[in-house]
C-alpha cells in the first residue's frame, strides 16, 4: 500500500474523483480537508524535511470498455493525436484546436483529417457524451495512457 506525505493510506490504493459522470471527491491534504470539511484524500506531498502541502496525486483512468469497434457500432470516430492550446472556462466549457488526427473505425485508421477545433462541456463529457475508456488496443501512447472516447462538437 502507498501513502502520502502525511501517512494517509487509501483503501485499495485508489479513490474515485469522478464516478458515474459526477465529481465524487477532490484532492485534499489534512489541512484542506479540515478547513473545508471534506474527506482527507491523501494528496499531501513535499520533500522529506518539508511541511506537507496539498498537491495532486497520481491519476489513472479505470478501463471500463473492452472493444472500441463494438462501442462505436459502425460509426466513425476521430482519433486525436495532437491537440495543443485548449482550455476550460470557469463555467465548464471546453475548446481545443486539434493539430493532428485520424478518422478511425474502431479497428483501423482510415485517413488523416485536416486541423479543426473540438468543443464540449465538462459535465457533458463526464456524463451523456462519455463513450468509454479503453486499453491501447493496438496503439501505444506511453505507459499508463488510456484511450478515452467522448462525443464532441467539431468546428472547421
Amino acid at each position: 500500500m502507498f501513502f502520502d506525505m502525511e501517512g494517509i493510506v487509501l483503501e485499495g490504493d485508489s479513490l474515485d474523483l469522478i464516478k458515474e459522470g459526477r465529481l465524487a471527491n477532490v484532492f485534499t491534504d489534512r489541512k484542506t480537508a479540515k478547513q473545508y470539511h471534506l474527506p482527507h484524500t491523501g494528496a499531501a506531498s513535499g520533500e522529506y524535511d518539508d511541511i506537507p502541502s496539498l498537491s495532486d496525486a497520481p491519476l489513472a483512468f479505470a478501463v471500463d470498455s473492452d472493444d472500441m469497434k463494438t462501442v462505436l457500432d459502425g460509426k466513425p470516430a476521430v482519433l486525436v493525436i495532437d491537440s495543443s492550446g485548449g482550455d476550460f472556462t470557469s463555467d465548464g466549457s471546453f475548446a481545443a484546436p486539434v493539430q493532428m488526427s485520424f478518422l478511425f473505425d474502431g479497428e483501423k485508421v482510415l485517413g488523416k483529417l485536416p486541423e479543426f477545433t473540438m468543443r464540449s462541456h465538462l459535465y457533458q463529457m463526464l456524463g451523456d457524451d462519455y463513450i468509454g475508456t479503453f486499453d491501447g488496443q493496438g496503439f501505444y501512447f506511453g505507459d499508463g495512457i488510456r484511450l478515452q472516447g467522448y462525443y464532441m462538437q467539431i468546428l472547421p
